[in-house]
């Protein structure tokens, strides 16, 4: 039976960017290759060199992309490359037509080929659902809690000067000769960002351009990590804010994150639509994931998806994926 386009059906759905798909070739993405060679190498307990065998298979896949784009342009004369993976996902993102999807799922190579949809924030926060004071209690309270851990929120940016992310909860972050921000600057090292918008706990800000995603967004968007919209700041504040006081309806308080003793590392993929609805699309959501890891984040936080209307009741939509063993494999 041939191959079809997966995750499409006959009834409108204004969720799927138009001419826009995922090619998902059928080698596995680095991940789980050296999620696989870790343990076969527990098996046989033999402790070879990681760091070449990731570079060697990064390489071979981008060898087998490059040899599937030149294939697939021979037989499709409509199709535009936009972007191509291999850390989480193995596979390009394409600008074709529907009927050049359906050839494309047809080629050899070719696991399978699926819309690039939009996806929304979404959150429903809470210390005491997570059970944090509890977890609090095991490392020495909450200021302790998080030391050391870099936590990437990706989202709709943020509001560097709110104080809830400054310097004095963290030590300085001591950046490793190997690490990817090095060799790849981001918003606060490169040459058209802003070295001051970065400090001793933001450690890392990225954005993912909308445009070469094929997102129309509200003109008076920032087209940096800047935050719009609140959210972005919103949900990093829950994961890693440094407590803070503050007013609220005539009351007193303290507000602060479950881990404040993190590093924060922020990508943008999350902008304000010219309705006022914050979205992003899949391919800039994985462009977000892709550097997360390779910039050496420990966590990542995850507050996003489908529409309200269409999500499913489920207990919670901040979603932590935790990414120690991940970063382990790939670097």
């Amino acid at each position: 039976m041939p191959k079809s386009i997966a995750g499409t059906d006959h009834k409108p759905n204004t969720q799927v960017l138009a001419d826009r798909y995922f090619v998902q070739l059928q080698k596995a993405p680095l991940s789980r290759f050296m999620q696989s060679q870790s343990a076969s190498a527990k098996q046989s307990k033999v402790n070879s060199s990681a760091q070449a065998l990731k570079l060697a298979y990064v390489a071979e896949l981008s060898r087998a992309q490059q040899k599937f784009v030149t294939v697939a342009k021979a037989h499709i004369t409509d199709l535009q490359i936009e972007h191509q993976y291999q850390f989480l996902f193995n596979g390009l993102a394409v600008k074709s037509s529907r009927a050049s999807a359906a050839k494309l799922a047809s080629l050899p190579g070719v696991k399978a080929v699926y819309p690039v949809k939009k996806r929304y924030i979404s959150a429903t926060p809470g210390q005491q659902v997570i059970k944090a004071p509890q977890a609090w209690s095991l490392v020495g309270g909450q200021q302790l809690a998080g030391k050391g851990i870099k936590i990437a929120v990706i989202d709709t940016g943020i509001r560097n000067d709110n104080p809830m992310f400054s310097d004095g909860s963290v030590s300085e972050w001591q950046i490793p000769d190997d690490a990817y921000v090095k060799q790849h600057p981001d918003y606060c090292r490169s040459e058209n960002g802003d070295p001051q918008f970065c400090n001793q706990k933001l450690i890392v800000a990225r954005w993912i351009d909308p445009a070469q995603h094929g997102l129309w967004v509200y003109e008076k968007e920032h087209m940096s990590p800047l935050g719009f919209n609140g959210h972005g700041s919103h949900v990093a504040g829950i994961a890693l804010g440094t407590p803070v006081n503050i007013e609220f309806n005539g009351v007193n308080q303290q507000v602060g994150g479950v881990a404040p003793a993190s590093y924060l590392m922020i990508y943008k993929a999350l902008y304000v639509e010219p309705g006022g609805a914050a979205t992003g699309t899949d391919t800039m959501l994985l462009e977000a994931l892709e550097l997360a890891v390779k910039d050496g984040a420990d966590i990542i936080n995850n507050s996003w998806g489908r529409p309200l209307q269409l999500i499913r009741p489920i207990r919670f939509l901040v979603r932590f994926l935790p990414m120690q063993k991940l970063w382990e494999w790939l670097w």
